[in-house]
């Protein structure tokens, strides 16, 4: 990590008049606290002081200490130059130096820390995206940018002018990205992110969402990440591509297995299917998530399994530029990615310690219904991933109590207040 000093160099170097010091909440929402440059001293003295409620914690009064990644020193390119603004990604941290058990940042180090391996869990990302019209204050409507399919060009993809704006300025930034397409949905787009080591890949993921919807802005669009907009079409996900590495060896491939796969592969995939419920309250995070799940035409995510012929499983082999990855795939990009994927990590990690053989992992195409209806499904609504969260104590010791118990407090709240809502189509299905 570069010391204090450096952090000076690169503030008068680039003329910085404004720090911005991010973190994200429980909830995966992004925060910042703006501070002029004048408390520089402050900031690299760990001496930035919040409220918990901050971090998602209804409420709570107690103090955290922001204490910046100096990893994370960034510019923001769409400031002027003269008078730039930098940020820091932070992580919270109480009184007596010990991690906020309330900061999922600092969670995912933790449980990074304690695989005490050489192997090391690469991550890449595709992140899908709506861009929406917005109307005279400035607020989205329900109208997409444009009505382009799958890789479409110009004129029907009307979203190319705002994607290589994103694209370019991530490059700024230093957020590599590997391609960028038209989705299948109308206003739907698509920004892959090339593989990094995980806790890397989790700040850009926050990061770059970040500049997708500060890009769109700019344009006069809207983009957002909700999952399923669009009854008719495919919603909106982002899939993280899995590899576990030792040096520069993929321990995922195996040249002589049939679909290419490692007993490794196996292993960490069977660990993460074991938690397959847990995983999915934290990956499908809102009602609207599970909307985004429903078997369409093999599209979509609703089996706890490994997907080879198919799309249905929770996890798919894929290829990758970076040689045969695990995609675990049903998260959306409303999810909290540092919980996902220290989940990720210790479910998988776990299992190959374990030498964990699930037998047959692989969800191929059924022959009939009776077949798919045997099969083990993932949490059908939020309620039932829920349930499933709070009875796993291996989730809520992983999680900790803290972070446990406010994620299924609020998301009951929520799943309750959906409850209690009537909705349209009741109307129109029972009022004759």
């Amino acid at each position: 990590m570069p010391y204090s000093a450096d952090i000076r160099e690169l503030v008068q170097e680039h003329h910085v008049r404004f720090l911005r010091l991010q973190f994200t909440d429980v909830f995966g929402r992004f925060k910042n606290f703006a501070l002029p440059v004048t408390e520089l001293d402050r900031v690299l003295s760990d001496q930035v002081v919040v409220d918990g409620s901050v971090f998602g914690l209804p409420e709570m009064q107690e103090k955290v200490y922001l204490r910046p990644d100096h990893n994370t020193f960034i510019l923001f390119p769409w400031r002027p130059r003269d008078g730039a603004v930098a940020r820091l990604i932070c992580n919270g941290y109480t009184r007596t130096g010990a991690v906020f058990k309330g900061c999922s940042r600092g969670l995912l180090a933790e449980l990074a820390a304690e695989t005490g391996t050489p192997q090391q869990l690469a991550v890449g990302a595709a992140i899908d995206f709506f861009l929406f019209h917005v109307n005279e204050r400035g607020r989205p409507i329900l109208t997409p940018q444009d009505y382009a399919g799958l890789c479409d060009l110009t004129p029907l993809d009307m979203g190319e002018n705002a994607r290589r704006d994103m694209v370019n300025t991530l490059d700024e930034m230093g957020i590599e990205v590997s391609f960028s397409h038209h989705g299948g949905a109308p206003g739907k787009n698509r920004i892959c992110l090339k593989t990094d080591v995980m806790a890397a890949m989790a700040d850009k993921i926050v990061t770059s969402k970040f500049v997708i919807q500060s890009v769109a802005q700019r344009h006069g669009l809207y983009a957002s990440f909700i999952p399923k907009p669009f009854k008719e079409h495919p919603g909106a996900g982002i899939s993280l591509f899995l590899t576990l590495r030792e040096e520069d060896r993929n321990l995922f491939v195996d040249e002589n297995d049939l679909w290419g796969l490692s007993g490794t592969a196996r292993a960490f995939a069977g660990g993460i299917i074991r938690r397959a419920g847990s995983l999915t309250a934290l990956s499908c995070p809102s009602v609207m998530s599970y909307k985004r799940l429903y078997l369409n035409d093999r599209l979509a995510p609703v089996y706890a399994g490994l997907s080879l012929d198919d799309r249905t499983g929770m996890l798919a082999a894929a290829v990758t530029g970076d040689g045969l990855a695990l995609e675990y795939w049903i998260p959306d990009a409303t999810s909290n990615p540092y919980l996902v994927l220290s989940l990720l990590l210790k479910a998988g990690m776990e299992a190959v310690s374990e030498a964990l053989d699930r037998g047959v992992l692989v969800v191929d195409e059924p022959s009939s219904d009776d077949r798919r209806q045997s099969r083990e499904s993932l949490p059908r609504h939020l309620g039932a991933a829920i349930e499933a969260l709070k009875g796993d104590a291996w989730a809520q010791a992983s999680l900790g109590e803290l972070i446990h118990g406010l994620y299924i407090q609020q998301k009951e709240r929520e799943w309750n207040s959906f409850l209690a809502e009537i909705h349209p189509w009741e109307i129109e299905r029972y009022l004759p």
